[in-house]
């Protein structure tokens, strides 16, 4: 029983949300108005009395055809005739006129949008309103400064990360330790050579045990043609290779003067 109901239902609602059922009982209810002015009027003694009310607003039509005339049920021309015509006319013909006019209204509307929106574009700000504008404004820009710091910060963390990587592995210790301790551009390959022949036969010279600086193992002739800037970046670089353990029994002592490390010789 309620799969009945349910297929009741769905075939009113089909056809009750067809164009041409919902047209015609528009068409009938404005055609017939009267009918619903009877319906819900009172005054009528019984219920017959309203019946034989309605039953006159169906009376029956006559029309001349030439010399003939035919009487026509007013129930077929007033509740089934004129009502489907109306119908017809307004799902065929209606939509036909409307278009023009739908159409210069819509384009009449561009046109006021397109007036409207050009004296809004000319309109100057007030006051308050260029100050919430630029207040905005900073809101944005502080956001995207804090942003950007971020990020700035991340990319230094991973940079110095893969520096540490790379610095760890053993075909880079002997480049970085001659970029970590010797001046870019002071020296040159065959003046580091050279200068390493030197710092090892003066180390050889020395006795043991005894105390030093990186300039009395050139002598000072040797020393006094070094430029400051290359003395700075020997200076560097022999401090480096002393603390990561190339030359045996040689330690810095703690001794210094001005800029120059004191180292002491052990054995």
């Amino acid at each position: 029983m309620q799969d009945i109901l349910t297929s009741i239902k769905a075939y009113l609602y089909d056809r009750a949300a067809s164009p041409l059922i919902g047209a015609f009982v528009l068409a009938w209810s404005v055609w017939n108005y009267r009918f619903f002015v009877v319906l819900f009027a009172g005054g009528f003694p019984t219920p017959a009395d309203k019946f034989k009310s309605i039953d006159l607003l169906f009376g029956s039509h006559t029309l001349a055809i030439g010399d003939m005339s035919v009487v026509v049920s007013g129930r077929v021309v007033d509740g089934l005739v004129i009502p489907a015509v109306i119908g017809l006319l307004y799902l065929y013909v209606y939509p036909f006129l409307a278009k023009p006019v739908y159409q210069h209204s819509l384009k009449k509307q561009q046109e006021l949008q397109a007036i409207r929106q050009e004296q809004e574009d000319q309109r100057l700000l007030s006051v308050e309103e260029s100050r919430e504008l630029f207040r905005r404004l900073a809101q944005l820009q502080s956001k995207h400064q804090d942003e950007v710091d971020i990020l700035n910060k991340q990319i230094s963390a991973l940079n110095e990360h893969a520096d540490g990587i790379g610095e760890d592995s053993p075909e880079n210790q002997a480049t970085n330790s001659n970029k970590s301790t010797v001046e870019r551009g002071a020296l040159s390959e065959d003046e580091i050579s050279q200068y390493d022949q030197f710092i090892r036969e003066g180390i050889v010279r020395l006795s043991s045990p005894s105390s030093f600086f990186l300039n009395e193992l050139f002598g000072q002739d040797k020393w006094s043609e070094i430029t400051v800037e290359m003395r700075q970046a020997l200076e560097k670089r022999f401090r480096h290779q002393v603390e990561r353990g190339d030359f045996v029994g040689i330690k810095a002592n703690g001794k210094s003067t001005g800029k120059i490390q004191g180292y002491f010789k052990s054995r």
